[in-house]
């Protein structure tokens, strides 16, 4: 994962086309508990404005998502920790709790410059 980052690319998924038979993939045991996930939030994009503090991402299936940070948000940016290093035109993975509103509380962001597009 590592390398590919460093070489602008995403890498290739191990064995994606067949589900692991070591999980249990029954509706059951994949329904997390009642309320359990109801507010966690999560983007997959490409930001389109920053200040420092905030990000504007445009979602890979569609819309656009607000982005804020604290301070325990935990940032994985190539070449550097810090929201501030993350800058318009950067890929982002964002998890964290979403709001009424629809912005997500980041509490981890994994950002670099990867083309998301397809092209």
């Amino acid at each position: 994962m590592v390398q590919a980052l460093r070489h602008g690319m995403l890498p290739r998924t191990l064995h994606a086309d067949v589900p692991s038979s070591h999980v249990d993939w029954s509706p059951a045991a994949a329904a997390p508990a009642a309320g359990a996930q109801e507010n966690r939030g999560i983007t997959v994009g490409t930001v389109t404005a920053t200040d420092g503090t905030t990000l504007t991402v445009g979602a890979i299936l569609g819309g656009t998502v607000v982005v804020h940070s604290t301070p325990s948000t935990e940032v994985l940016a190539l070449g550097g920790g810090r929201i501030a290093d993350i800058a318009a035109g950067y890929s982002v993975f964002v998890h964290g709790d979403r709001n009424p509103d629809g912005s997500i509380v980041a509490s981890l962001i994994i950002g670099g410059p990867l083309d998301l597009s397809g092209k």
